[in-house]
């Protein structure tokens, strides 16, 4: 999933601050705030009266129901709260839609009020989601959708950019490629359309076709066919080296990420693979379960990963005796994070694994998907991670054992999966650390 940029503001000026000659009267307001608050006030009111009688009559039934009409009082007492906090939002909003000399979008007014709120709480990996974009997340952490099989991103007035191909996928069997420009799908420009829509366009029911107006890197344009189709996102791969490393790569560490490289890793070690490398690199992280399977998979017994809560109360989760003794080492960069780096972390700190590349993130906080009532959702950071020996990597991320960074032109095909493996300077050093540990 994407970040999202925060919104310029813009000076203002208040109803209050009428020029002369034009009375505040003029403005009208939504609702008289006195009459709104005596309002707010019987209710109130009349609830604590109602919840006393409740207190009275559980009183003289039952001992133990003082625990509910407390739970019952404090929930009222919140209630007060949020009414007060949030007046002033719905009085903006109100102001907003009767006096505001242009057109107003309600749902962008609502979106607008919610990302206001999460940026307040300064955390980089708090967000709002809308309602499309959250259905988009969800299938991505399940590594399966109905589309063509590409990764996509776009600027502002500009057409679709395949990032990377899914392989296999109708898009790779139509000859699209990563680098190629998506102008038109069914006749529909592109460029003044949001990513969102772009993709609701080219996705669409399993086995209808899209029509695509394609612009290759070349400058010339082809118009493609390409049929939607069930597509399980590659989450692995693997392969032998010629040094006779076992090579694994994990793109992210979504569902059943552990089994393929768990499979991988015994596919591997089956041929006689004298030590493995595992490529976490621009992996964004996943699923907690997903990381601690293969965490178990390949350490000895003991603690795997430490979650604390709000309050400090701290879940560690640990792994049984079972492990795979072969030299290893986890391939990182910046832009490895999250479940990345605490399966990078844990391999380190048991001495399982040299960690060979660029510093990492620094994101060590779990994020909880809470769905609103409109199928949008905020994503919130609602808990601490810690490695096995109890360090946070949040906004520290991971040194390398062995640190080494690349140039812009192969960080760039090391991206896009078109890097040669005799050219990948940092999956190189990390053979060399393998092979030179063997001969010791």
């Amino acid at each position: 999933m994407s970040e999202f940029e925060k919104e310029n503001t813009e000076q203002y000026e208040s109803h209050t601050n009428a020029q002369p000659g034009h009375s505040p009267a003029h403005f009208h307001s939504p609702e008289n705030p006195g009459r709104k608050r005596r309002r707010d006030v019987r209710i109130l009111s009349a609830l604590s009266l109602f919840l006393a009688v409740l207190l009275g009559i559980s009183i003289w039934l039952h001992f133990s129901d003082l625990a509910r009409i407390n739970r019952l009082l404090g929930e009222l007492r919140e209630s007060e709260y949020i009414i007060e906090s949030y007046r002033t939002v719905v009085e903006a909003a109100e102001y907003i839609k009767r006096e505001f000399i242009g057109e107003t979008d309600a749902a962008a007014i609502k979106d607008g009020a919610i990302r206001g709120m999460i940026d307040s709480l300064d955390d980089t990996w708090s967000y709002y989601v809308p309602a499309q974009e959250y259905a988009d997340y969800l299938e991505s952490t399940n590594n399966e959708y109905v589309g063509i099989g590409v990764s996509v991103t776009k600027e502002e007035g500009a057409y679709i950019l395949v990032e990377k191909v899914t392989e296999d996928s109708p898009a790779a069997q139509a000859g699209i490629v990563p680098g190629d420009m998506i102008c038109e799908a069914d006749g529909l420009d592109l460029r003044d359309i949001s990513l969102d829509e772009a993709k609701t366009r080219i996705r669409g029911p399993e086995g209808t076709f899209v029509k695509l107006k394609i612009l290759r890197g070349s400058g010339k344009t082809e118009v493609l066919d390409v049929e939607r189709r069930s597509i399980i996102e590659q989450t692995v791969k693997y392969a032998m080296l010629e040094e006779g490393i076992g090579y694994i790569q994990i793109y992210n560490f979504g569902s059943t990420s552990a089994d393929s490289a768990i499979d991988a890793a015994g596919s591997l070690l089956g041929r006689g693979a004298a030590g493995l490398i595992f490529d976490v690199r621009f992996n964004g992280g996943g699923k907690l379960t997903e990381l601690l399977k293969l965490l178990d998979y390949l350490l000895p017994e003991g603690d795997l990963f430490v979650s604390e809560d709000k309050q400090g109360e701290q879940k560690v989760y640990t792994s049984d005796a079972g492990c795979v003794e072969v030299p290893m080492a986890v391939l990182v960069n910046d832009s490895s994070y999250s479940a990345a780096e605490f399966f990078a972390a844990a391999l380190q700190e048991y001495g399982w694994a040299s960690v060979v590349g660029q510093h990492t993130t620094g994101k060590g906080y779990s994020q909880v998907p809470i769905e609103l009532s409109d199928g949008s959702a905020i994503i919130l950071s609602t808990r601490r991670y810690l490695t096995p020996n109890r360090v946070s990597l949040a906004n520290r991320g991971i040194t390398p054992d062995i640190e080494l960074e690349v140039s812009e032109e192969e960080y760039a095909a090391l991206y896009y999966d078109e890097l040669d493996y005799a050219d990948d300077s940092q999956l190189q050093a990390a053979i060399g650390q393998l092979t030179a540990r063997d001969k010791q």
